[in-house]
């Protein structure tokens, strides 16, 4: 890992400094000791929602992305329309998908949202226009104000469900590059970066240090690795030990 960032610094004298930010910043979000420093900066800068809401994202589209590929692969039932046990699982866990959706729409880009994302009014403008006409089409009233309840969630199909997925992606999009060109600049400046860069380079990491606070989620029986998102993430005391332990901190941490 020290050695990509290293390179991203040689990468910027023959690239400039925003692809450099950006390959800097991917390197970040990769190793999960530099995203957690990078958690807590973000936090002290009252940003850390740009980082909560990428990680969201990218959770929310693998676990769509698992759904999508068990529907591909599950055999059609014969002889009628009764729904296997296996189809029951995909089902639930789509309702678990459009719940998903909505926990996200409700928590960072409804209005007054409790962790209300900064982001480009276009952007802003198209999630809410699609989900007031949806909204109007499934209940017939024209006074929806951006948020979305459990029960008018659950009324939502997969196509709208993809849309809602694509406008996300735009939006993710546009945080990362915010990122990249406002935080990360200020970020890489922090001794306790450039110590942990080296320390990280230096040590084997250890990946059970590190905690995600939310709960794997996928249909029953359908495998796979162990979960990667998650926007909650903490550094277990072992590991917070041995970070104290072996990282210099400045005397004045931002």
């Amino acid at each position: 890992m020290a050695e990509k960032l290293n390179a991203s610094y040689e990468a910027a004298e023959r690239h400039g400094t925003r692809e450099s930010n950006t390959d800097r910043l991917r390197s970040i979000l990769e190793e999960p000791q530099l995203r957690a420093l990078f958690r807590e900066f973000l936090r002290s800068n009252f940003c850390e929602e740009n980082l909560s809401f990428w990680l969201d994202v990218k959770d929310f589209k693998r676990k769509f992305n698992i759904t999508s590929s068990a529907n591909a692969a599950a055999p059609t039932p014969r002889g009628g329309s009764r729904s296997t046990p296996g189809q029951a699982a995909m089902e639930k866990h789509h309702e678990s998908l459009i719940r998903t959706a909505f926990e996200i729409n409700n928590k960072y880009l409804a209005p007054s949202s409790p962790h209300e994302l900064n982001i480009d009014h276009g952007l802003r403008n198209e999630l809410a226009g699609y989900l007031n006409d949806v909204m109007k089409n499934l209940t017939g009233r024209d006074d929806f104000h951006g948020h979305v309840s459990l029960q008018e969630a659950q009324q939502f199909n997969a196509t709208q469900l993809q849309t809602m997925i694509r406008l996300y992606e735009r939006i993710q999009t546009h945080v990362f590059r915010l990122m990249a060109t406002d935080s990360v600049p200020k970020f890489i400046k922090m001794p306790r970066f450039q110590a942990m860069r080296d320390w990280v380079g230096d040590t084997d990491a250890v990946e059970s240090d590190v905690l995600f606070l939310t709960a794997p989620s996928q249909p029953p029986g359908l495998g796979g690795s162990s979960e990667e998102g998650g926007a909650y993430m903490t550094i277990s005391q072992q590991g917070s030990e041995r970070e104290h332990q072996q990282i210099p901190r400045s005397p004045n941490p931002q």
